[in-house]
């Protein structure tokens, strides 16, 4: 039920369109006082005093009480949540759900206020904004008022308010006459002259329309009349400017001489996509303070078109308009001057400098100079006209900065893709208005032409008769893209000539050094740009210079999609080049952060990419390692997966021998099982051992022991993977890989604590944290911290436990680290354990969550179950099905024995709940899943500690063999499913 308040023209007050009744008066009267004042509170002593400001204060208190009580029945708030009118202890105020008219005009013309314009008149969306909360009616007009303080407040809201809606009036009266209508304007000064009659501004623009209308007589009575009005209130006559437009009117003379004329060109489509800049450019255009703004950007990335824009939005806000002028063909600042000169209609003898400087002198003007970049001499013009004509401003626009110390830049970069993609599908349906194209294929063509408007809008005109496919190719083949719309300049015609023309502006080392940029994907530091393409920082600041180059983080530069392919193109050594590229990219991957990975991944695949297709073995083996670690740190999975996959592929053709096959087959084999690929895995993990230990490499060796051992213990084998995690460490400190060597020992500890070893793996773990830590691997120690919170928990020292835990994923959170899932399972695990339901539901949906979205079916397995657990005990049974039932599913997916004693744990939670009591109609199953993952030949600690409490509410039953637990989860999933 929305309440709506309206102020002017008397004082109503709707709910659900309904009018509350006259008798609540003073009610009324209180939320007019509160929608005047939005967002404060008010004491009941100053309501009861504003209100009834003659009774004594214990009488006006009672009767605030008693309108407070009818006010909320009258509005409907004992039905709301949450209520219109905010009743506190001693003090009220209006929360939500309330619209008012004066509110909203006061709310419009405040953000109007901080609006940069020059004028009001000169700015559409505010004199639209404002027109349609602005209203004739005067403010509580009619209503009787306390007297005091609120009679006060409201006469000087009226004269502010009258005094508003007068300027608004003008300036509405004011757009309509320079665009021609003059009655319209006509209408709007009258409206004016309502709101303050003796107002100048509002009989000018009377005066104005009256006259354009061919009513002169008519326009120099009201003159008259508002003279004599004047002198009978003794006021002085009308100012200077109203009294020259009296006399042009009596003597016939024109009185529309064009204030703000704007000459320049018409743009021949829509602007789209460029909200961020307009802002940018409309904040600068409206200071006074700033005189010289240059767009600057690559060819065709749309600075003429913004700067259109800009003449024909800010161009009337000047008092002597805008003038545009062409000047790419110029290439001195003489040949400039003359073009100027031309442009303005100005003849002279004199030299051209003065003759336009005295023109400007004087003069509100804003000077649009577009195309610049290729006059050697603008710099000297432009600094020379705004040095002597005080009021001018200029804006231009071009490929590098002028360097003046005036300027203010607005860098144009290429399009947002969904602005790209929409000017793609804009421009296609001019040329065919039926085409339906693929979402996909759209955003990866603007992609590839970089959102460069032009290069879309060449693309677009040859959609008639080719595929996008084939046009993306043509782009990103050379720059293949020419011809588009006949009224386009011939120089933005042709894609390759327009970067190529950018490009020349470089010296030929520059060039080169561009071409060899070309080869990163993406950023690149001045470490990267000086080992690959041999530029230095002056160098970069030179093509910053030209735009071909931009500034996308601290320290880091990228090139646009279209300069790097024409980069590319035009290389002359492309092969010394990749060689550089990836020998840089893949002896650095463990700089830089996970956001910095997120960025070079493209980078690092392809460098490794070429790596292989060069047969460049060496430089794969020294990679493959740091790219594992970096990969596991981000749970990679799948990239390692394609990537290490086809590594396989390609070297184990050759020979199996070198160090780069066994150490992408222990890449490989890692991800595979991540991916529930566990047969495959221990296969390639095997294989990558035996490899290591014949060749007596112990780095190798250690590697693929610590990888075997950690899918064996995952796999729901910890017993088995004790010996392989204690030789790789051993292999590890052979090799002096100290951090290597703590990682493996930890994860000994842990397969440990898996066996039931509490009293081996407490001390191991506290060791491997300690180790660790002083090492500086920060989430390897927090690791090994959330494994012995686990092991006190189930060795009688949960709170000591618990504490740990949430310190562990608090400390992961704070890291940043991809570790953070494991964390997270590990507390659900231990809340689960320590019946903490809730808190363990919501870690569990967390975890899973960071699974599912890295792809890690065995942690996705694992967390679900704990998850259905969780669910089970806090009584939401019917929330724990899905948990239950994707559990089996990632359980069937994987095959291995942990993920399928997890699910069965889940399933007899799910019909025993914790207390061991198993739901009507469930037979012995409870029981035999309990004796299954009890009966496992390698205990996993925290499974058997879940189920144990089952086991003891439940009868003694027969385990199921392998075979027949496969088929009771498929089973038991579909009644879960079903109840």
């Amino acid at each position: 039920m929305p309440v709506d308040i309206r102020l002017f023209g008397g004082l109503v007050v709707r709910v659900d369109e309904q009018p509350v009744a006259s008798r609540y008066e003073a009610g009324l009267l209180l939320l007019a006082w509160l929608a005047l004042h939005p967002g404060r509170d008010f004491t009941r002593d100053a309501l009861a005093a504003l209100l009834w400001p003659d009774p004594p204060l214990p009488v006006a208190r009672r009767r605030l009480r008693e309108v407070l009580f009818s006010l909320r029945r009258a509005l409907g708030d004992a039905d709301r949540s949450p209520p219109v009118l905010v009743l506190g202890r001693d003090r009220v105020a209006l929360g939500v759900g309330w619209t008012c008219d004066a509110a909203a005009l006061a709310a419009t013309w405040a953000e109007v206020l901080r609006h940069a314009h020059r004028r009001l008149d000169a700015c559409a969306s505010c004199c639209d904004r404002l027109e349609s909360v602005v209203s004739a009616g005067e403010l509580l007009a009619g209503v009787r008022l306390p007297e005091g303080r609120f009679a006060d407040e409201v006469a000087a809201r009226r004269d502010h308010l009258r005094q508003v809606r007068t300027e608004v009036w003008v300036a509405v009266g004011t757009r309509a006459l320079e665009a021609g209508d003059a009655a319209r304007a006509l209408a709007a000064a009258q409206r004016a002259a309502e709101e303050e009659p003796l107002a100048e501004t509002a009989l000018r623009l009377q005066l104005q329309a009256l006259a354009r209308s061919g009513r002169r007589a008519e326009a120099l009575a009201v003159y008259d009349a508002h003279a004599a009005r004047l002198e009978a209130l003794d006021r002085p006559p009308p100012d200077d400017a109203t009294e020259e437009l009296y006399q042009a009117i009596r003597h016939e003379d024109p009185v529309d001489r064009a204030r703000g004329r704007v000459d320049a060109p018409a743009p021949p489509t829509g602007l789209t996509g460029r909200d961020p800049e307009l802002r940018q450019l409309d904040g600068l255009l409206a200071r006074d303070d700033v005189r010289l703004v240059t767009l600057t950007g690559l060819g065709g990335v749309g600075k003429t078109r913004l700067a259109l824009e800009a003449a024909h939005r800010h161009g009337p806000a000047f008092r002597d308009g805008a003038r545009f002028v062409a000047a790419g063909e110029t290439r001195t600042a003489a040949e400039l001057a003359l073009a100027l000169q031309a442009a303005l209609g100005l003849a002279g003898t004199r030299a051209p400098v003065a003759v336009l400087v005295d023109w400007l002198r004087g003069r509100e003007l804003l000077l649009i100079l577009d195309e610049l970049e290729g006059n050697d001499g603008a710099a000297e013009l432009v600094s020379a006209l705004l040095a002597g004509a005080r009021t001018l401003r200029v804006l231009t626009t071009c490929r590098t900065r002028l360097g003046l110390r005036a300027e203010h830049t607005v860098p144009l970069g290429g399009l947002a893709p969904d602005a790209a993609a929409r000017l793609l599908v804009e421009r296609a349906r001019q040329v065919r208005p039926s085409l339906a194209l693929d979402p996909e294929e759209v955003r990866d063509l603007c992609a590839t032409l970089g959102g460069l408007p032009l290069a879309i809008e060449l693309a677009a005109a040859r959609v008639d008769g080719e595929a996008l496919l084939d046009i993306h190719r043509a782009a990103a083949d050379g720059l293949r893209l020419a011809g588009g719309p006949v009224d386009l300049p011939a120089h933005q015609r042709d894609l390759r000539a327009l970067v190529g023309g950018s490009v020349a502006r470089l010296t030929p080392p520059d060039r080169d050094a561009l071409a060899a940029l070309a080869v990163f994907r993406g950023p690149f530091d001045a470490e990267d740009a000086r080992s690959v393409a041999a530029a230095d920082a002056d160098a970069l600041a030179r093509m910053v210079h030209h735009s071909l180059l931009a500034a996308v983080g601290p320290g880091e530069h990228a090139l646009h999609p279209l300069v790097a392919a024409y980069g590319r193109a035009t290389c002359t050594e492309p092969e010394a080049v990749a060689t550089r590229h990836r020998h840089r990219v893949l002896t650095t991957l463990e700089r830089g952060d996970r956001t910095w990975w997120v960025r070079r991944r493209d980078e690092v695949r392809a460098a490794f990419a070429s790596a292989l297709d060069q047969g460049d073995l060496a430089l794969v083996a020294a990679a493959a390692w740091p790219l594992a670690r970096r990969l596991r740190s981000v749970h990679g999975w799948h990239d390692a997966d394609a990537w290490f996959g086809r590594a396989v592929t390609l070297l184990g053709a050759g020979d199996r021998t070198h160090p780069a096959f066994r150490r992408c087959l222990v890449g490989a084999g890692g991800a595979a099982f991540r991916l529930g690929r566990h047969e495959e895995a221990v296969g390639q993990l095997e294989t990558a051992l035996t490899l290591s230990r014949a060749a007596q490499d112990p780095l190798d060796t250690g590697q693929a022991a610590r990888t075997l051992g950690f899918a064996l213990r995952n796999a729901g084998y910890p017993a088995a993977a004790v010996p392989l995690l204690a030789e790789a460490a051993d292999r590890f400190d052979e090799a002096r890989a100290a951090v290597d060597a703590a990682g493996a020992r930890y994860d000994r500890a842990t397969a440990l604590y898996e066996t039931g070893d509490l009293a081996s793996a407490r001390g191991a773990l506290a060791s491997a944290a300690a180790e660790l830590a002083a090492l500086g691997d920060g989430p390897g120690a927090t690791a090994a911290c959330s494994v012995l919170g686990l092991c006190e928990v189930l060795s009688g020292a949960p709170e000591v436990g618990l504490r740990r835990l949430t310190e562990a994923v608090r400390a992961h959170r704070s890291l940043d680290d991809a570790g953070v899932a494991n964390s997270l399972n590990a507390l659900a695990c231990a809340e689960v354990l320590t019946c903490r339901w809730a808190a363990a539901a919501r870690h569990a949906t967390a975890a899973a969550k960071a699974y599912a979205d890295s792809g890690f079916l065995p942690g996705v397995a694992s967390t679900e179950t704990w998850l259905a657990m969780a669910l089970v005990g806090a009584g939401r049974r019917a929330e724990a099905a899905a948990s239950v039932d994707r559990a089996v599913g990632a359980a069937l997916a994987l095959g291995t024995a942990r993920p399928l004693l997890e699910a069965a744990a889940a399933v007899a939670w799910w019909y025993a709940g914790p207390e061991g009591v198993a739901v009507p109609g469930a037979t012995d199953r409870p029981a035999r899943l309990v004796a299954t993952v009890l009966a496992h030949p390698e205990p996993i600690a925290e499974l058997r500690a879940a189920v144990a409490p089952l086991a003891r509410g439940l009868a003694a039953a027969p385990p199921f063999d392998p075979e027949s637990l496969r088929a009771c989860l498929v089973r038991e999933v579909a009644s879960v499913r079903r109840a």
